[in-house]
């Protein structure tokens, strides 16, 4: 995008959400991964199912509903309060690393 064009508030603050929304979710992703023993190309592949749920169907709700689940078949008892903890964390983590600058 050239300096002298004008971008309006709105599509900035789009372009960050998605931004924001894509990190949470690959820090979800990460952080359930490993909840539940995955490593390396399996861990790599669940990340990039927990982003390709959010995008289907966006949201907190739907996002916990899916790692609860997951967690389910493989065991781990965790609470969904538990795992609602952990997708807020994940945004804070990805905001904050949104404003880090070099």
């Amino acid at each position: 995008m050239l300096p002298n064009q004008s971008i309006e508030p709105q599509e900035i603050e789009a372009i960050t959400d998605g931004c924001v929304n894509a990190r949470r979710d690959y820090i979800l992703g990460l952080w359930a991964g490993s909840q539940m023993g995955l490593c390396g190309d399996d861990l790599q592949l669940y990340v990039r199912d927990v982003i390709y749920t959010d995008r289907i169907t966006p949201g907190a709700g739907p996002m916990i509903k899916k790692v609860a689940r997951d967690f389910s078949k493989c065991g781990v008892a965790l609470a969904n309060n538990q795992i609602s903890a952990a997708f807020q964390n994940a945004e804070r983590t990805a905001r904050i690393e949104m404003l880090v600058t070099d």
